[in-house]
C-alpha cells in the first residue's frame, strides 16, 4: 500500500479555514499525547484548530459530549455503552491504543502479591491469579465501574470461581481510589498508570494486573466524536486521527523529546513526580500504542489481530448483560464507528 508523506493534507483551504474541533481528554499520560500535535502545530498544519479541556473520568466526558461542551472526547466501548441508553448520541470513532496497565493494587502485609502466587504454582499465571483473587472475597474492592474496568475485575474474579457478588464494589475514580485506599477505606483498588507508579514506590504490591489475564481484560481506548459532529465533519474527524498518528511517529524517531511533552502535562494536572524513565518503560509495554493506521488494521480491526475490537466489545457487552444493566446486547455498529473511520483514513492518508 503506497503511503502518504507525513506533510499534511489540509481538511480547508487555508489556515482562515480551520475547523474548531473542542476535545475533552482525561489526564492520564495515554491521551495526554495529543499535546505532541498540539505543541508542534500538527493540528492546525492539518486544517483544525483544537482546543483541549481536561475531564476527570469518562463519565465527565459523557456529560460533556452529551451537553455539547466537546465534539470528541477520551473513550471506550465500557464507557460508551454506559450512557447509551440514555445519551445514544456519540460514538467511539477512533482506537488509539491498548490499556493493559491497570491492577488492582494491595498491602502485601494483608495479601500475598501476584509475583509469591507465580512463584508457588511453578509460573503458571493462571494459577496465580486464582489463588490471588481467592484472597478478595468479601473485601472492599475500590475502582471506576464505567471505563472497561469492570470487565477486568470481573474476569479476574471469574479465575477464583468468584462474582461482583462476591465481593462489595465502591465505584471510584482512579485517584479517588487510591485515595481511599491509602486512607483505609478499601481492601484493594484499581490503578491507572499514575497510581499505580505512586503505589508501588510506597511498597504496594500488585494483586493482579491486566497483562496477567486473557486478552479481553485489556482496555481498548480511543476518542469517541459526536453524531453530530462525526456527520458535518468527517474531514475533522481523519485530521485528528493524523495529528495523534504523527504524535507516535515521533515518539517512535524522538522518545525523549516525546516523552517529555507528556510527562510535563501529566505532572501539571497529578504532581506525583513521573518521569521520561517511568513513561518509556510503561510505553509499549503495559500500553499498546499501533504507530501508524495499518499497524492498527492488523492490531484492532483484523478478526486475527491481538486486539481485535469486536472481541473486546462483544465482553463488555456480555458484562452490562450480566450485571443487568442491559436485557439484551446492542448492535455494535450503534456504539462503535472505528471501522469506518479506518477505512477512510486509510483510503486518504494511506498508512501514516
Amino acid at each position: 500500500m503506497k503511503r502518504a508523506p507525513l506533510a499534511a493534507v489540509p481538511v480547508n483551504g487555508g489556515a482562515a479555514d480551520l475547523t474548531k474541533v473542542r476535545v475533552g481528554t482525561m489526564p492520564y499520560q495515554d491521551y495526554l499525547s495529543i499535546y505532541i500535535a498540539q505543541q508542534k502545530g500538527w493540528f492546525k498544519e492539518e486544517g483544525i484548530d483544537v482546543d483541549i479541556i481536561t475531564l476527570d473520568w469518562y463519565d465527565n466526558v459523557n456529560e460533556a459530549l452529551a451537553g455539547g461542551s466537546i465534539d470528541i472526547g477520551s473513550s471506550t466501548p465500557d464507557s460508551r455503552l454506559a450512557v447509551y441508553q440514555t445519551y445514544p448520541g456519540a460514538k467511539l470513532a477512533f482506537l488509539g491504543f491498548s490499556f493493559e496497565a491497570f491492577g488492582l493494587i494491595a498491602d502485601p502485609k494483608k495479601f500475598k502479591p501476584l509475583e509469591q502466587f507465580l512463584a508457588d504454582n511453578n509460573g503458571d499465571k493462571n494459577a496465580a491469579v486464582r489463588d490471588a483473587m481467592a484472597q478478595t472475597k468479601g473485601k472492599k474492592i475500590c475502582f471506576p465501574t464505567t471505563g472497561g474496568t469492570t470487565t477486568l475485575v470481573e474476569t479476574a474474579l471469574s479465575m477464583a470461581n468468584l462474582t461482583l457478588k462476591d465481593i462489595q464494589v465502591i465505584d471510584l475514580d482512579a485517584d479517588e481510589a487510591l485515595q481511599a485506599f491509602y486512607a483505609g477505606q478499601c481492601d484493594v483498588f484499581m490503578a491507572g498508570l499514575p497510581q499505580r507508579q505512586r503505589a508501588l514506590k510506597d511498597g504496594y504490591k500488585i494483586l493482579v494486573s491486566a497483562s496477567s489475564l486473557p486478552p479481553k481484560a485489556s482496555e481498548l481506548v480511543g476518542w469517541a466524536a459526536t453524531n453530530s459532529f462525526a456527520e458535518a465533519h468527517p474531514d475533522a474527524v481523519l485530521a485528528f486521527m493524523r495529528g495523534w498518528y504523527r504524535g507516535m511517529q515521533f515518539i517512535k524517531s524522538n522518545p525523549n523529546e516525546g516523552f517529555d511533552i507528556i510527562v510535563k502535562e501529566v505532572n501539571k494536572l497529578h504532581g506525583k513526580g513521573m518521569t521520561v524513565a517511568d513513561l518509556a518503560g510503561a510505553w509499549q509495554t503495559i500500553e499498546l500504542f499501533p504507530n501508524d493506521a495499518c499497524e492498527a488494521q492488523k492490531f484492532f480491526f483484523a478478526p486475527t489481530g491481538d486486539r481485535y475490537w469486536r472481541a473486546a466489545y462483544d465482553a463488555v457487552m456480555e458484562s452490562y448483560v450480566r450485571q443487568g444493566k442491559y436485557k439484551e446486547a446492542v448492535a455494535p455498529e450503534k456504539i462503535v464507528s472505528a471501522p469506518q473511520f479506518e477505512d477512510m483514513y486509510v483510503k486518504k492518508y494511506g498508512c501514516l
